[in-house]
């Protein structure tokens, strides 16, 4: 099995755990229950070693306060995640343009917005009136193993495009 498919396998292990708990449990998840019980397991299935703070570093200071993760290749940040609890709304004005406004600030090209039911990349480059304008693609959960965007922010593919 190619890589991709051994990250799609345990994708398909993530997705069909969330979708199982029921409606008031996931409802009921934090911000940190999400990021630790399905974001980061998500990247972790597509190659990032997200125990490893020189890769995937945690709450990494910006000018106006404090990434979720950095995913890096050497020293180089590719992209910033902001996180949200389940059942956050990522049309959310606000979150959008916290997550582009991060990335913008530290010449970061990629800013990506997860709650786990969704993902939402953005080309922080666009500095946009509007912050919709900036994005770049969207999943949600049954779209993970349907579309190959997704790989696209694995770790292999990433290395791939320096």
């Amino acid at each position: 099995m190619t890589n991709q498919e051994v990250a799609y396998a345990e994708i398909e292990k993530l997705v069909t755990s969330f979708k199982n708990l029921p409606a008031a449990q996931r409802k009921g998840m934090n911000e940190m229950q999400t990021r630790l019980g399905y974001i980061l397991p998500l990247f972790k299935a597509l190659g990032w070693d997200t125990s490893n703070i020189n890769e995937v570093s945690p709450e990494e200071k910006v000018s106006r306060g404090w990434v979720d993760f950095s995913f890096r290749i050497g020293n180089t940040p590719r992209f910033f995640l902001e996180t949200k609890k389940a059942n956050e709304d990522l049309t959310d004005p606000r979150w959008i343009k916290q997550a582009i406004d991060y990335a913008w600030t530290k010449s970061v090209t990629w800013a990506l917005l997860s709650d786990f039911e969704g993902l939402r990349v953005f080309n922080a480059e666009w500095k946009e009136s509007n912050p919709f304008s900036a994005q770049f693609f969207e999943l949600d959960l049954d779209g993970y193993l349907k579309d190959e965007k997704l790989w696209w922010l694995s770790k292999e593919e990433t290395v791939s495009r320096r």
